[in-house]
């Protein structure tokens, strides 16, 4: 009876450990899933702001990516 009892207990605890870890990688895959969003979001708002920005700013902005291209090869 002892035995039949402690495989049950076993058998509990091991299916909360295993519904824990489920749980948790749902979370940290729903949490991956809206930073991906949030990201979209920021570069659709970068290209519409691009888009709509004067030929000085386009220049501008096209020099400073051209110089962080640069400088991270430096870094490598």
């Amino acid at each position: 009876m002892k035995k039949i009892l402690l495989s049950i207990l076993v058998m509990l605890i091991t299916g909360l450990v295993i519904s824990g870890c489920t749980s948790k990688e749902e979370k940290q895959k729903e949490d991956g899933i809206a930073a991906a969003n949030k990201m979209k979001e920021d570069t659709e708002k970068a290209i519409k702001e691009y888009e709509q920005s004067s030929a000085a700013e386009r220049q501008s902005f096209e020099k400073n990516k051209n110089n962080a291209k640069k400088s991270s090869q430096y870094s490598q």
